[in-house]
């Protein structure tokens, strides 16, 4: 069993590569990182609230509800992770739920801005608009250069068709963040509807600078110019706005022969299933979720070449896509190329580095590569992240004995015989050792 010393400095690596993965913002690298956190010490609400916090990052919604809710149990003075969890709630729409989290976060700390700021949207939300003014005139109060309150309070002002208040609210927002294009846009249709058109096209021109991707944005700005009459600008926005609804457009077509090819694949029709994923690339060259579905097809096919080509596709567009590095390790495994299936695995693994069974395949790479060393060096990490599991005491002693290495290996085998009595295969092997 990893020391008591030792096990607490390796926690004290993996959290702290983690925070300082997640501040350089390598999302999957700094779950993998709390991932091993938790599992060395399941008790650390720290650990489990970043774990939570990265997973929402990366959108697995429920994996970081079930990570903040743990961080809840073990701390339930700490109002970060109810602040968390209700911007999970109202990120999903349920702003019941995110209400009573952010009053929860309150009651802990009342000082909390951040979490009385999201109450502020919660209630909006929820169309509970004089509470949320109440909340956010506090918010202000507190800090008054903070400009997303300011955007708050006028979107319920806006809704409570106080529009000079809004406006004034929208002003303030922009005065302490010019990069708020959701303010210039609302602002912009406030103003426009009091036929102020000349600020209002300036408003309109702001937001659509900050997110030209923003179809609305740039159809209300050409709106704006073709009524102004700026007939050459409309044109050329009106023209931009049809370019990003045809990408829209085409994303959705995707996505839904995406969904056929799933379906067909389900159903066994393989030959149905790749025409529906090509036409899903063909839709969306850029998106590698088409080429990783085309290459799952082709590996069901037995089409090794294919489905790597695919693979290697899905990977270039999309370089974290671990399911499509570990799909591609496993052709080359049964390609026998052992080398890059050794790379791909160690990709994965510097994001996931508390998968044992990817560890294991790796270790079994290496193996059919004749590198024994690195085995056990492999093994080794298991053990060092799970040591008392009586499997990766076993393989490791047995990869020690590999190597020459009988004593470290009768050692792993003791283990695992201390953790599972019953293991025939370490006796047999640890009396054969004593017998020489």
């Amino acid at each position: 069993m990893v020391p008591w010393a030792a096990a607490v400095l390796l926690l004290t690596s993996w959290f702290e590569e983690g925070l300082a993965l997640a501040k350089h913002g390598e999302t999957q690298a700094a779950i993998g990182r709390f991932q091993v956190a938790v599992k060395l010490e399941p008790e650390r609400p720290a650990a489990w609230f970043n774990l939570g916090a990265m997973l929402h990052r990366a959108g697995d919604m429920d994996g970081a509800v079930a990570a903040l809710e743990k961080a809840v149990r073990l701390d339930s003075r700490d109002p970060e992770p109810l602040n968390a969890l209700g911007l999970i709630h109202e990120q999903q729409g349920d702003d019941k739920e995110a209400v009573q989290c952010f009053r929860a976060a309150l009651r802990l700390k009342p000082g909390y801005l951040e979490a009385r700021h999201n109450l502020g949207v919660a209630l909006v939300s929820s169309r509970k608009l004089e509470e949320a003014v109440a909340e956010l005139r506090a918010v202000i109060a507190a800090q008054p250069d903070w400009a997303e309150p300011h955007l708050t309070l006028a979107r319920a002002y806006h809704r409570m068709n106080r529009a000079k208040e809004a406006i004034s609210e929208y002003r303030t927002a922009l005065r302490w963040n010019p990069s708020l294009a959701a303010a210039a846009f609302h602002l912009a249709q406030l103003l426009d509807q009091q036929q102020n058109d000349a600020e209002a096209l300036k408003q309109y021109r702001a937001a659509a600078a900050m997110e030209q991707d923003n179809v609305g944005y740039r159809y209300a700005l050409a709106r704006a110019l073709q009524r102004s009459g700026h007939a050459d600008e409309a044109r050329e926005h009106f023209e931009a706005t049809a370019k990003l609804r045809a990408q829209q457009r085409a994303g959705e077509l995707a996505d839904t022969a995406n969904r056929a090819g799933v379906a067909a694949a389900e159903s066994g029709n393989l030959e149905a299933a790749i025409t529906h994923f090509r036409r899903a690339a063909e839709y969306l060259p850029k998106a590698a979720e088409a080429f990783y579905n085309l290459g799952g097809v082709y590996l069901r096919q037995h089409a090794l070449d294919q489905a790597a080509q695919s693979f290697r596709r899905a990977i270039e567009l999309e370089p974290e896509f671990l399911a499509a590095r570990t799909e591609l390790a496993s052709v080359l495994v049964a390609k026998e190329n052992w080398n890059e299936a050794a790379q791909q695995y160690r990709a994965v693994l510097k994001l996931r580095p508390g998968d044992l069974d990817l560890r294991y395949r790796l270790a079994d790479v290496l193996a059919q590569s004749g590198d024994h060393a690195d085995v056990v060096r492999e093994l080794q990490l298991a053990s060092d992240i799970d040591p008392d599991n009586a499997a990766v005491q076993y393989n490791l002693g047995v990869a020690l004995l590999n190597t020459g290495d009988t004593a470290g290996a009768a050692q792993r085998f003791e283990r695992a015989l201390t953790l599972d009595p019953g293991n025939a295969k370490a006796r047999a092997v640890l009396d054969s050792i004593r017998e020489r």
